[in-house]
């Protein structure tokens, strides 16, 4: 993923909100052979294994972990970035009357946590397609936490 600019994040936020409000959306055509996706377990993975990250397309890892792991999370994801990597974070927000532990993060959260070295933008946030509504989701966002 090469460095972003204005006008790629209007196509990622784009193709973003399409795939949530498309059921089975995926977000790449295997048959271009542009894009490496690879589900792994972050937390194993170091920069002597697998060398530093062009670009991570983090849907949900922080909000599916338990608070007190984020730190942990962090500074490994940190460590694998490279310069210009580009680091799209995605949270779902869940109505507060519904559940009552903070799972997303604001952008001062992100940047206390990520730090020094690290830019992080606040580039929208979108109204949950019903079939999240339906499980207590009103919002999600989508963060670029770009290595400088």
């Amino acid at each position: 993923m090469a460095h972003h600019n204005d006008q790629q994040h209007k196509v990622t936020v784009g193709m973003w909100k399409e795939c949530w409000n498309t059921p089975n959306g995926v977000f790449h055509n295997p048959d271009l052979n542009e894009l490496l996706i690879k589900y792994h377990d972050k937390m194993l993975t170091r920069p002597d294994v697998c060398g530093e990250i062009d670009g991570i397309w983090d849907s949900g890892s922080l909000n599916t972990m338990d608070v007190e792991d984020r730190d942990k999370y962090i500074h490994r994801i940190r460590s694998l970035m490279g310069k210009g990597c580009v680091n799209l974070t995605e949270f779902v927000n869940f109505d507060k009357s519904i559940v009552d532990i903070t799972w997303s993060m604001t952008k001062e959260e992100l940047e206390r946590e990520f730090g020094e070295g690290f830019k992080v933008e606040d580039i929208t946030q979108m109204d949950a397609p019903k079939r999240l509504k339906d499980q207590g989701c009103d919002s999600l966002t989508l963060f670029a936490i770009t290595k400088t």
